[in-house]
């Protein structure tokens, strides 16, 4: 038979296993995003980590963290084009 600690362990089978809708994370958890470089963006990249001694992961970590904080400090604005697309419609 399990001891009463191994059993408040494990949790009940009817227990909640998600967070409620609306409460605040406890901790910014870091949580793996993808997005495309070009290969010579992620050459310099690379170059960059090198000669400072990092992991290229680090060094993109820090530049998004940078981007963030100059553009929520008005420092950086994005700049729009539109462009037309024409496209093929199936019959």
């Amino acid at each position: 038979m399990a001891k009463k600690d191994e059993k408040d362990a494990l949790g009940g089978i009817f227990d909640k296993t998600e967070k409620e809708p609306g409460k605040a994370l406890e901790k910014d958890l870091i949580k793996p995003t993808s997005f495309g470089l070009l290969l010579s963006e992620r050459s310099e990249l690379d170059k960059i980590a090198a000669e400072n001694g990092l992991k290229r992961n680090a060094v993109g970590r820090w530049a998004i963290q940078y981007f963030i904080k100059q553009y929520g400090e008005g420092k950086i604005s994005l700049q729009r084009t539109t462009v037309q697309v024409e496209k093929l419609k199936a019959p």
